[in-house]
């Protein structure tokens, strides 16, 4: 998942107590057939949200087809609808398309005013049903797709956790979220035809809604649910590497500035007993260092930044060192100090309280916009859990107890990967 860092929003939950906000609305589950259709609905809310997750991540390609979950789901968005590509389409009419694939889905979030949402979630339903792949739109995907491709690999944290998901993950879930230029430009119609016929099917679908839901905004839902195909795709299991006794380590560089070091660890799946203590030791992790903070850092500007990626069965745990704020070697053995310490005692009653409100706070701030209302809601339910398992994981949080914590550490943080990601023309860390 994406990293949210939020120590001025746990700071105030520290304030108000852990459980001091309210709940949020109840998620609701409208009957569309084989695919799965949940509605949030906030009135005081200017936008809606409306959400596709679909089966067609990276855990569908074979090493010889990295890049083509990415290509198909931006030959859709470049699809022409009334003359235009789609996504130019509805940000001329007043909304947004993104897509996002990840190890285990293709995920596409559409948000606009709910007087606009029927008409713009037609236009989408439109291109899902009837692709346009054709040379012009595919030129057009793999153009926009080579930005993407050229953006993370300015991104130190970007590659890191791509270079950890290589590591840990087997099959396609491990292989590049966008592909390469190189894979990319061996793929043609009839590839991203096939690809899109065999994966983007109405049964397992997750449709979600959010924010001012009226009846139009879910009949838009209907459509985009109806606009694919009947069928449902074959399942896929995703396995993992089990970590050796002493930690790998992994080398990579890059035209940056300053070094980075990424640490990979296996984690608690969502929805497992062990979650809730998981998102304790986060906070810990994620504070020790930039905990004098006043304010919300930003993650370039954080010390050591932790991202949970539980939207993935099985979950992971990355923790990163920013050599822009501190020497990396030395924030490696700081790192490895709290690690060994956390997993050779107990945290004391003053401290596990500290680091439940913390997690309160980063858990609640982690859906505070629509798009990541949606991405919750449906990661919940593609994970094979309840739409508002929000409230069962801070009541998890609220029942995690020291030796929970302990234990948890030990199971967890005492085999890991470590990634260094280096500038260009040094080949390791001293």
């Amino acid at each position: 998942m994406m990293l949210r860092v939020t120590a001025a929003a746990a700071a105030l939950v520290v304030a108000l107590g852990a459980n001091g906000s309210a709940a949020p609305a109840k998620t609701t589950s409208l009957d569309v057939g084989p695919a799965k259709l949940y509605l949030q609905s906030d009135d005081s809310a200017l936008l809606a949200g409306l959400e596709l997750f679909v089966g067609a991540g990276l855990d569908r390609e074979s090493a010889q087809q990295n890049g083509l979950a990415a290509l198909a789901a931006q030959t859709i968005l470049e699809s022409p609808v009334n003359g235009s590509p789609l996504v130019d389409a509805i940000a001329a009419r007043g909304g947004s398309l993104t897509y996002a694939i990840g190890p285990q889905y293709a995920r596409f979030y559409l948000e606009a005013p709910p007087v606009l949402m029927g008409s713009l979630a037609g236009l989408f339903a439109r291109a899902l049903s009837a692709p346009a792949v054709t040379g012009a739109t595919l030129d057009a995907a793999r153009a926009a797709l080579a930005a993407r491709i050229l953006d993370d690999e300015n991104n130190p944290v970007a590659v890191g956790l791509a270079m950890l998901r290589q590591s840990y993950y087997d099959g396609g879930a491990g292989l590049p979220t966008n592909g390469t230029t190189a894979t990319l430009a061996n793929f043609g119609d009839a590839d991203v035809r096939a690809f899109i016929a065999a994966h983007y099917r109405r049964g397992g679908a997750i449709v979600t809604v959010v924010g001012h839901v009226t009846a139009p905004v879910a009949g838009a839902a209907r459509a985009v649910a109806s606009a694919l195909p009947d069928g449902t795709d074959e399942s896929v299991v995703t396995t993992s590497r089990a970590f050796a006794p002493t930690p790998k380590r992994i080398v990579a560089q890059r035209d940056i500035g300053v070094p980075y070091v990424m640490l990979g660890f296996a984690a608690p799946a969502l929805g497992d007993k062990d979650f809730g203590a998981m998102l304790v030791l986060r906070s810990l992790l994620s504070d020790v260092f930039d905990r004098q903070s006043a304010t919300t850092l930003p993650v370039y500007a954080r010390t050591v930044g932790v991202i949970y990626n539980y939207d993935t069965k099985p979950a992971s745990l990355a923790l990163y060192i920013n050599g822009q704020q501190v020497e990396p070697t030395a924030g490696l053995g700081s790192v490895d100090e709290v690690l060994k310490d956390v997993a050779g005692k107990a945290l004391t009653p003053a401290l596990l309280k500290r680091y439940k409100a913390i997690a309160h706070g980063e858990w609640q701030t982690e859906s505070v916009s629509l798009a990541d209302r949606a991405w919750s809601i449906s990661t919940f339910v593609e994970q094979g859990a309840d739409p508002d398992y929000g409230q069962t994981a801070l009541a998890a949080i609220d029942a995690t107890t020291a030796p929970d914590v302990l234990r948890v550490a030990q199971a967890y943080l005492r085999k890991f990967t470590v990634a260094l990601i280096v500038p260009r023309g040094k080949s390791q860390i001293n």
